[in-house]
């Protein structure tokens, strides 16, 4: 697998500021916040897709992202997001 080094550096950088955004988006989901969530979780799907990130890798962190997860699959989700 390729060296992650910078990846990595931008994923730990950037993926607490997005769980903040999305601590604050969740209490109040709603077909706007879906556009703002959506390149988010793009994000995070992307980088796990083929190795775990480091920063990932701690129950804290991983079960923070899953539990926004849940969150949304428990949440009426709009209908369309482009």
């Amino acid at each position: 697998m390729e060296d992650r080094s910078k990846l990595d550096a931008i994923i730990q950088a950037v993926f607490p500021t997005f769980q903040v955004l999305i601590s604050k988006l969740m209490g109040i989901y709603n077909a706007d916040n879906a556009y703002i969530l959506k390149p988010i979780l793009k994000c995070f799907y992307m980088s796990i897709n083929l190795e775990m990130p480091a920063i990932l890798q701690g129950y804290d962190n991983l079960a923070q992202w899953i539990n926004f997860f849940k969150i949304l699959l428990d949440s009426e989700m709009v209908t369309k997001i482009c």
